[in-house]
């Protein structure tokens, strides 16, 4: 005799529904293995990391200043240049405007979100809202 509470639990994973916020059960297939390169991606609100599988240990990589961990910033300077993490970070105090931060807390969030309108007036760049009403950031005029 099957023991059906417990089958459930080993083939459905629980999901929610961003728009209804019901906890359904969708049935996911199993994995019959790797068959490429893992990779996994921290994105944090602060910070953020990258690793690979390397056989059956994950390996963190290392960032271009030999740190494992790398600044969750942007920055756009005026002449088109790009920055992200530390060199966006230093670069911030002359340049607020322009550098983007805690971007995190805007995913999948309307603009018209009580969140996102309390973090308005917390950060130096401007959030505005998209043609579809999400949370966007602009610098240097341009979304």
């Amino acid at each position: 005799m099957y023991n059906l509470a417990k089958v459930a639990r080993q083939r459905l994973y629980p999901t929610v529904t961003r728009n209804t916020g019901v906890l359904s059960t969708g049935a996911r297939a199993y994995s019959s293995g790797v068959n490429g390169p893992v990779i996994g991606i921290d994105l944090g609100t602060t910070n953020s990391c990258v690793s690979v599988m390397e056989g059956k240990n994950p390996r963190v990589i290392e960032n271009a200043e030999g740190t494992r961990t790398t600044p969750s910033v942007v920055a756009f300077s005026k002449d088109g240049e790009l920055l992200v993490g530390q060199a966006a970070k230093r670069q911030a105090v002359v340049n607020s405007q322009n550098t983007v931060y805690a971007t995190k807390r805007l995913i999948g969030r309307q603009f018209k979100d009580p969140a996102v309108q309390a973090d308005i007036p917390a950060v130096s760049y401007k959030i505005v809202a998209h043609t579809n009403g999400d949370a966007w950031v602009e610098a240097n005029g341009k979304k």
